[in-house]
C-alpha cells in the first residue's frame, strides 16, 4: 500500500541514480550497490535538499516564504496535501530501501572464498544500518514519535510506515502499515545486530561502527529508553577517536570535510556536485544565485542578539535579493561548499556534538549528576560568556536549549519539541505576529506536539490501492 504511490517506478532495474544492484557477480559489484545506497541518501529530496531542513522549517526559527520562489513554503505552512506530487520524498527513501533489499538478495547468491566472508559480512551490515536508518527518517514524517504514543490526542497502537525488508514484486499489492512500536523495533534489532560487525575506523563518505551507534543512541533517545542511549554515548565519547571542535575552529570547519567531530558525513563529490536544489543553494542568498528559503525568524534573531558572544550565531550571514538589498539572514556558514562552491556540501548526518547533548539529556534521567558535565563540554567551546554555567544545575530546558543552537538547520528541532511534549511558539495572536512569513496562518501560530498536521497524509494513490473497507483506518488521523 505504501509503495504503490510509486506505481512502477520501483519494478525497474537500477539507474544511474541507484547505481550496482541490476548485475552482482562479486563483492566488487556488492561494493558498488553500497555507492547507490549512499546515493539515495544524498538525493535532493533527501539529506543533501530538502529533508535536511524539514526539522528547522516545521519549528520556530527558520521560516520559508515567497523569497524561495515558494520552494519549502509548504513545510513551513504545514500546508499537507494528499496528491501524489507531495510524496517524492516518500518515493526515495522507499527506493532507497528496495534497492538495499535488491542488493542483499543478489548478494546472498555470491560464492565466497573463506577470506570474502568477513568482508561481505560487513558489506551485509552496512547495508541494513542504512536500511534501518532511512526506515526511522522517513517514520518521523509519516508516523507519531515512540515517546508521544499514548499522550495526548496520539494512539499507543499509532501507525506509522510500512516495514520493507523484500524487494518488491508487485508494486500495486496491498501492504499494510506496521506500528510505530513495530518500525522502531525493527530499527532498533537492525542496529544493534549490524553495528558490531561494522569497522571502528574512520571512514571518509561511509558509516562505521561508531556513526551506526550512533544513529542507535538517537533512536533510543526518540523511543525515551534513556538508559540505553546514555550508555552508548558514553561509550562513544569515551571510546572513539572523535574530538569536538574548538571555539576558534567551529566556524571554518564548516567549510571542511570529515573534521574531527564528523561521526557520519556523507560525501559530494567535484565530478558529480549537488544541483540547485541541494542544501547550499537552498539557504543560499547572495543577491544573484541563491533561492533564498531558509531564512532566521525574529526568535531566533532574538536569541543572537541575547548570546552575541556564542559562536554558532556566526554562522548565520546577510542575504541579499536581486536588486542587492538587504534580504536577512541565512544559515549560508553552515553550507558554505567546499573552497566556495556552493554545490559541494558534505551534508553531516552525526556529529560527536550531537552526542555530548544526547549524553548530556538522558543523564537526566538516569546520572543527573554528570548531565551538566556534557552540556559544558559543548558550550565551553562556543562562547566565553558564562561558560560552565551547567556545573551548578542543568535542566531539560538548557539541554533543548543548546541543541537548539548546537543543531540549527541539520533536521532536529520540531522533532526534540515534540518528542518532550512541547509546543513550538510561532507568535500568540495576531497583535503578536512575528510576520516572518505570509502563510503562517496555517499553524495558528502555535504547534502543539500532538497536533495531526506534524505527521504527513498518506497520498490518494496509496489509499485507492486499498479495500474500500480499509481506506479511513489505513489514513493517518484528521486528513
Amino acid at each position: 500500500m505504501i509503495l504503490s504511490s510509486c506505481e512502477d517506478y520501483l519494478d525497474v532495474e537500477p539507474t544511474d541514480r541507484v547505481s550496482g544492484s541490476s548485475v552482482i557477480k562479486s563483492l566488487g559489484d556488492l561494493e558498488y550497490a553500497l555507492n547507490g545506497a549512499y546515493s539515495i541518501l544524498n538525493d535532493n529530496e533527501y539529506y543533501q535538499g530538502n529533508y535536511t531542513f524539514t526539522g528547522d522549517l516545521m519549528a520556530e526559527d527558520f521560516y520559508s516564504d515567497e523569497n524561495g520562489g515558494g520552494k519549502l513554503e509548504d513545510i513551513y505552512s504545514y500546508r499537507r496535501s494528499t496528491s501524489t506530487l507531495e510524496a517524492e520524498l516518500f518515493q526515495t527513501v522507499y527506493l532507497g530501501i528496495n534497492h538495499i533489499n535488491s542488493s542483499l538478495e543478489k548478494g546472498a547468491k555470491l560464492s565466497l572464498t573463506e577470506d570474502e566472508k568477513d568482508k561481505y559480512e560487513a558489506l551485509v551490515a552496512e547495508f541494513k544500518c542504512l536500511r534501518a536508518l532511512m526506515h526511522f527518517d522517513i517514520s518521523k514524517m509519516y508516523g507519531p514519535i515512540y515517546s508521544t504514543l499514548g499522550h495526548g490526542d496520539i494512539h499507543d497502537d499509532a501507525k506509522s510506515i510500512y516495514i520493507l525488508e523484500k524487494t518488491i514484486e508487485d508494486p500495486q499489492n496491498v501492504n499494510y502499515r506496521s506500528t510505530t512500536k513495530e518500525v522502531y523495533n525493527f530499527v532498533v534489532s537492525e542496529l544493534s545486530v549490524n553495528a558490531p560487525l561494522l569497522s571502528k575506523e574512520k571512514r571518509n563518505g561511509y558509516l562505521n561502527y561508531w556513526g551506526a551507534k550512533s544513529l542507535l543512541a538517537r533512536v533510543y533517545l526518540y523511543m525515551a529508553e534513556y538508559q540505553n542511549a546514555y550508555n552508548i554515548a558514553k561509550e562513544i565519547i569515551q571510546d572513539s577517536d572523535y574530538e569536538l571542535i574548538d571555539m576558534d575552529d567551529y566556524v571554518v570547519s564548516w567549510t571542511k570535510d570529515f573534521t574531527d567531530e564528523s561521526i557520519f558525513e556523507l560525501s559530494v563529490l567535484p565530478n558529480n556536485p549537488g544541483s540547485i536544489n541541494s542544501i547550499g543553494y537552498l539557504c543560499l542568498s547572495d543577491g544573484i544565485m541563491g533561492y533564498r528559503s531558509i531564512v532566521a525568524s525574529n526568535h531566533f534573531l532574538d536569541l543572537r542578539d541575547e548570546h552575541s558572544a556564542d559562536v554558532r550565531f556566526e554562522l548565520l550571514q546577510k542575504g541579499f535579493d536581486n536588486e542587492g538589498d538587504f534580504d536577512g539572514w541565512y544559515p549560508m556558514g553552515k553550507y558554505p561548499g567546499r573552497a566556495g562552491d556552493v554545490f559541494l556540501n558534505n551534508p553531516k548526518l552525526v556529529r560527536l556534538s550531537e552526542i555530548y547533548l544526547i549524553a548530556a539529556e538522558t543523564a537526566l534521567y538516569v546520572d543527573p549528576s554528570n548531565s551538566g558535565y556534557y552540556l559544558t563540554e559543548i558550550r565551553k567551546r562556543r562562547t566565553n560568556v558564562d561558560s560552565e554555567k551547567y556545573l551548578t544545575s542543568c535542566s531539560l530546558d538548557d539541554v533543548l536549549f543548546e541543541r537548539r543552537l548546537e543543531l540549527f538547520c541539520e533536521g532536529h528541532r520540531v522533532f526534540d519539541m515534540r518528542r518532550n511534549f512541547k509546543t513550538i511558539v510561532r507568535y500568540e495572536d495576531d497583535i503578536d505576529e512575528l510576520g516572518d512569513s505570509p502563510d503562517d496562518e496555517n499553524t495558528g501560530g502555535e504547534i502543539d506536539f500532538d497536533w495531526y498536521k506534524n505527521i504527513y497524509p498518506l497520498t490518494d494513490r496509496e489509499i485507492e490501492f486499498l479495500p474500500f473497507v480499509d481506506r479511513l483506518n489505513e489514513q493517518n488521523p484528521g486528513y
